[in-house]
């Protein structure tokens, strides 16, 4: 209430307060509350931000995690989708915060049962995340084992037949 007094109802700061609380929210598994919240910071973002502005995208993540809590997994890729394509055409092919909508697709396609695809965002997140962080970083790791384990259950679901190439492990398998 102090920040509407202040900067008024439509201001992005508003806006970015009322995404946290909705971020606290889906923290504590309250995906309707979050998703309420979240949707009216968008609302104010878009009257007050360019649609290509970062904290656009990162709303469109943000509800993308919602709807991916709620099992909603085509409404949730197509929010990251929004969030990745804003991103990449701002900041490039190759920015953290791409990688990151990225990995968040590959979570959702994972779950839809996309797995070719799914391996291959993984890929492309841990080779983004490896420059950025080091081949030993706990993201580098993530995004290799999501790698690995789409390209396993890939192999399975092909009888072992491994028409991939991949060997039947992915190549950012992550051992021992």
């Amino acid at each position: 209430r102090i920040y509407k007094d202040v900067y008024g109802a439509d201001h992005e700061h508003v806006a970015g307060l009322i995404g946290n609380i909705g971020s606290v929210y889906f923290s504590h598994d309250k995906y309707d509350e979050a998703l309420e919240l979240l949707e009216q910071a968008l609302q104010i973002q878009l009257k007050t931000l360019d649609e290509d502005d970062e904290d656009v995208a990162e709303s469109h993540d943000r509800i993308g995690l919602v709807f991916r809590g709620q099992g909603r997994l085509d409404a949730a890729l197509e929010k990251h989708e929004k969030a990745f394509d804003s991103r990449r055409n701002k900041l490039g092919e190759n920015h953290i915060v791409v990688a990151l909508s990225r990995y968040h697709m590959a979570l959702v396609h994972e779950q839809k049962g996309n797995l070719a695809e799914a391996k291959s965002l993984f890929l492309r997140c841990s080779e983004v995340y490896e420059r950025v962080y080091g081949s030993q970083h706990s993201k580098t790791l993530e995004a290799k084992d999501g790698a690995a384990v789409a390209s396993l259950l890939v192999h399975r679901d092909r009888g072992g037949d491994d028409t991939d190439g991949s060997g039947g492990i992915g190549a950012g398998a992550v051992t021992g």
